[in-house]
């Protein structure tokens, strides 16, 4: 590399080790490879433990001059959460790179198709996809190796700091900026929805007819006589009943859904479906499979659910308190039961509260 350019990439690597954001760091590692491999667009995919993918960001960027002869940048950004696809050619050097763990290359027509793996420990976490004129030299290829290296460290720092030390699940930290990302998304579409509709426009018709974003839900979990078990066979015992909890929500519920250690033995589950019916059906088939599963010493035990529909308008902190409320209603209708804030509602169990009428005196 020229020493022209050091300074540069110098500048990216610091803006790249200063993310505190899984999501942003994906984006930043985009951001500095793009413009140093002289490649206009790449892809980079997100797979979880069992390999599975979650998500893919396709990043674009074009570099023009205007009359002035000016230079000016332009980024594109699409992002894909739950819907991931991988086309068969790709998914074949995929599988290579899960074998040998090193990068595969293969020409495509007029060009080159690499693709890196992304690391986080020692699992592959992902796969740095791109197009090129010609293979890397060596010379790139190692540059490419060592910014990845330094994504590794980085990613597995900020990794573990967005996990529960225990049960490995996504801590209380990592829900808070979640639920931020969620509800601020959740807004934009209500008032993109609603600026449809008002818009008696060819346009307008076209946002209003194109698919809906799915709805999340917030699930809350608790174990049904945790305390009693504690008090009986002590806090080991408690702890590994927390790790199988933790393990069978990974096994049962989706691999797109976001699993949190809410704290103590509470744990909080959130997905995206266009199906009302679906999350109820997948949260009574986790209450299911825990109450059928026997725990060494401890024998079988149960949990209860409740949950409610993310809504762009109430806060995150409402939001958790309805799927409490429904929680508690779980409890006191006699344990081991999955409930819905809705329906709660429409049962006249509980009520919305009423803001408007406060008496500050």
């Amino acid at each position: 590399m020229p020493h022209s350019q050091l300074p540069g990439l110098l500048k990216r690597l610091a803006s790249l080790t200063a993310v505190r954001d899984t999501e942003l760091l994906e984006l930043s590692l985009l951001r500095t490879l793009l413009p140093m491999l002289g490649v206009s667009n790449c892809l980079l995919y997100r797979v979880n433990e069992r390999h599975e993918f979650l998500r893919a960001i396709q990043f674009g960027r074009e570099v023009s001059a205007d009359g002035k002869s000016r230079t000016q940048l332009s980024e594109s950004i699409e992002d894909s959460s739950n819907t991931a696809t991988v086309p068969d050619p790709l998914q074949a050097m995929i599988e290579t790179i899960r074998e040998t763990l090193q990068p595969a290359f293969q020409s495509t027509g007029d060009s080159i198709t690499h693709v890196y793996p992304l690391f986080s420990k020692h699992a592959i976490t992902g796969y740095l996809v791109f197009e090129s004129a010609h293979k890397l030299d060596e010379s790139e290829d190692l540059l490419v190796r060592g910014i990845l290296s330094v994504y590794r460290n980085f990613a597995t720092l900020l990794d573990e700091s967005q996990r529960d030390k225990l049960t490995g699940l996504l801590n209380r930290h990592s829900l808070d900026q979640s639920l931020d990302k969620i509800m601020i998304s959740l807004s934009a579409a209500e008032t993109a929805k609603a600026n449809a509709q008002a818009a008696d426009t060819p346009e307008g018709e076209e946002k209003r007819n194109q698919k809906q974003p799915p709805t999340y839900w917030l699930a809350m979990i608790d174990i049904d006589h945790f305390k009693r078990i504690n008090d009986t066979f002590g806090h080991t015992i408690g702890d590994e009943v927390l790790l199988l909890i933790a393990r069978l929500m990974q096994q049962t519920l989706r691999n797109g859904d976001l699993l949190y250690r809410y704290g103590g033995e509470e744990f909080i589950a959130i997905s995206a479906t266009h199906d009302a019916a679906a999350i109820h059906q997948q949260l009574e088939r986790l209450r299911q499979t825990i109450e059928t599963s026997n725990f060494s010493q401890v024998g079988r035990f149960t949990v209860s659910i409740g949950y409610a529909r993310l809504d762009g308008h109430y806060s995150a902190r409402e939001i958790i308190s309805r799927a409490d409320q429904t929680l508690y209603e779980a409890k006191r209708a006699g344990r081991n039961k999955v409930l819905s804030h809705a329906a709660l509602l429409a049962a006249g169990v509980l009520k919305e509260p009423t803001y408007g009428s406060i008496e500050l005196f």
